[in-house]
């Protein structure tokens, strides 16, 4: 399961997020085009919001994300770089058809573990400890069942017409006592590409489709429980990710839908 968190310059929005930390390096990151916009998402599957109900969206046409280090000074793994560039490429893919920002993996990565508003869009894998960069208390560490987190952040609006554009995002992967190391196998492989392909979702501005009312703050209307059959095939499902993956995992149709609906059909 992983959590989506919300974080604003505005803290009418905020929520609690990691410890800010400094960057080792800053990576120069120059998106191509930008959307002209996005429109409101009609719910083929559900879309996150700020509490006053402003789906959130991009107005960059591309999002590049950067593997990142766990701790400074260190390298993230290579085969994070390879998941992360399969997982985006799979959800471009499946949005080829509509204007939603393209994901990209960075071929540079970061030598500091960064969860903050920085605009640099870091994944940080934890293989030592699921904590958030810089804290030392075990108190202050993540649930050990939570496989992933996903950190949003808005930016600063004063008009309810610019609520919920993003400004960045940040995702942080359970890699603790998990069996990714190289050589992978086709499993292992399959199993981190369909975490990420998951946590992605969230960084498109996906939702879960299910789970106990108000797991987020921003849920408009009652959820749907998670044992419901026909959710069973999204990738936004809280436990999908722990299942058994093939190379032809995909996004649903309904979650297609959901993206592209908040922005303008290239057709």
């Amino acid at each position: 399961m992983s959590r989506l968190m919300l974080s604003t310059n505005d803290r009418r929005f905020h929520a609690k997020v990691s410890p800010r930390v400094v960057l080792g390096r800053a990576l120069k990151v120059v998106g191509a085009m930008v959307l002209a916009g996005c429109g409101r998402a009609d719910a083929p599957a559900p879309m996150a919001t700020t509490r006053t109900g402003a789906v959130l969206c991009w107005t960059k046409g591309e999002v590049v994300l950067t593997p990142s280090a766990e701790t400074s000074g260190g390298t993230p793994p290579a085969y994070l770089r390879l998941a992360l560039a399969n997982a985006a490429q799979r959800w471009n893919r499946a949005l080829d058809g509509c204007r939603a920002p393209r994901l990209l993996a960075n071929t540079q990565s970061l030598d500091a573990p960064s969860v903050r508003d920085d605009g640099v869009n870091a994944v940080i894998l934890h293989e030592a400890r699921w904590c958030p960069p810089g804290v030392i208390d075990r108190n202050d560490c993540y649930p050990s069942t939570s496989m992933g987190r996903t950190h949003l952040y808005l930016q600063p609006s004063s008009s309810p017409t610019t609520e919920g554009k993003l400004n960045g995002a940040d995702v942080e992967l359970n890699g603790v006592g998990t069996s990714w190391a190289e050589p992978l196998t086709p499993r292992t492989k399959l199993h981190l590409e369909a975490l990420l392909l998951h946590e992605l979702g969230h960084v498109l501005g996906l939702d879960h489709p299910c789970g106990a009312n108000g797991e987020f703050e921003r849920k408009p209307n009652m959820l749907r429980p998670c044992d419901d059959v026909s959710l069973r095939d999204r990738v936004m499902h809280p436990t999908w990710a722990e299942g058994e993956r093939d190379e032809q995992m995909a996004p649903s149709r309904a979650e297609v839908a959901a993206v592209c609906s908040l922005y303008q059909s290239k057709r």
